[in-house]
């Protein structure tokens, strides 16, 4: 017998703005699957900067609007011809505007992932935005193999973590830039070879020593303006820029000629394009799950209550966390 559900926490944003426009109310709890479509009752919601993008109408979206991209939890119904999922299977979930800063969210069941037994729902939710990322930038964009040198801007954040680790189990030399000895530390206990901090003096040159000059194969950017004209300028004969996010900026343009002299390959990529297919989606969390399940990769935590969206945001966008930032979801017993 399904017990009824009275209410429905959520983080909703009515204008664009500061964190101080994220607003803890109780909604509806969301009704009327349409075909296909899954109710999940959240445990765990991922907070990105995509989020912050969102908040502040980067991202246009319509208003008002539940916050949230990605969250784990059970699966509470299942509306008309859904086949891979039932009520009790344990779920993730990534994609735009899905309303995960929720106790209830529907989303459309190709959006979903099933959970292994032995993964637990913050995990899970980590394993979405940031493992998925950390999976098409190593696979698809530079496939690092044995032998490489690669650079990782922000290895102490939770993208880089994961890449540093996954990277190192590969055999890959890995090299860091983080922005304090504290997060340093971190980054050598997840596999980096080489640490430095971008914001002393002489950084790059420090890089080129490690590398004796001759560059590295793979440089892999989440910061943008500030790391750039380094992270070219770092790389080696037929080197390769994933550039994947602009935590600083946008970065300067630059003509397309300059790549010539090294051969540089420069890519701008974004997750959704390598999750849109539902076979490709689902078999790249498998795999992630499978890196958790193996221990090839561990996640570090920041938890707040979902009351408390509006102090993750600011925590996120202040840089004062290391790791992945998670809502947990609490229900009523």
């Amino acid at each position: 017998m399904t017990v009824a559900i009275l209410k429905n926490n959520a983080v909703q944003i009515a204008a664009n703005g500061g964190p101080e426009v994220l607003e803890f109310k109780q909604l509806d709890v969301p009704s009327g699957l349409a075909p296909g479509e899954i109710l999940v009752k959240n445990f765990v919601a991922g907070v990105n900067f995509i989020d912050t993008n969102v908040r502040k109408g980067a991202m246009p979206a319509k208003l008002p609007l539940t916050v949230g991209m990605e969250g784990a939890g059970v699966v509470e119904k299942v509306g008309e011809g859904v086949t891979d999922f039932v009520p009790g299977d344990k779920a993730a979930y990534v994609g735009v505007n899905l309303h995960s800063y929720a106790q209830y969210t529907i989303i459309s069941a190709t959006k979903a992932v099933k959970i292994p037994a032995s993964v637990s729902f913050d995990a899970a939710a980590a394993s979405m935005m940031q493992g998925l990322t950390a999976h098409y930038l190593l696979t698809d964009c530079y496939p690092v193999k044995k032998g490489d040198t690669i650079l990782v801007h922000a290895g102490a954040g939770g993208v880089g973590q994961l890449l540093t680790q996954v990277a190192a189990a590969k055999g890959a030399t890995v090299i860091t830039t983080v922005g304090s000895d504290a997060k340093a530390e971190i980054s050598r206990a997840r596999g980096a070879k080489h640490v430095v901090n971008y914001e002393k003096e002489g950084w790059e040159k420090e890089i080129e020593e490690i590398t004796g000059g001759r560059g590295v194969n793979a440089v892999y950017d989440s910061i943008g303006k500030n790391t750039f004209p380094s992270s070219l300028h770092l790389l080696r004969t037929r080197g390769h820029l994933v550039l994947f996010g602009a935590a600083s900026g946008a970065p300067d343009a630059i003509p397309p000629l300059s790549l010539g002299p090294k051969s540089i390959t420069l890519i701008r990529p974004m997750l959704f394009h390598y999750i849109e297919d539902t076979q490709e989606y689902r078999n790249r969390a498998r795999e992630v799950f499978e890196w958790v399940e193996q221990g090839v990769v561990a996640f570090e935590y920041v938890r707040f209550p979902l009351s408390k969206a509006r102090e993750a945001h600011e925590a996120l966008e202040g840089r004062k966390t290391v790791g992945k930032i998670l809502l947990e979801v609490e229900h009523d017993a």
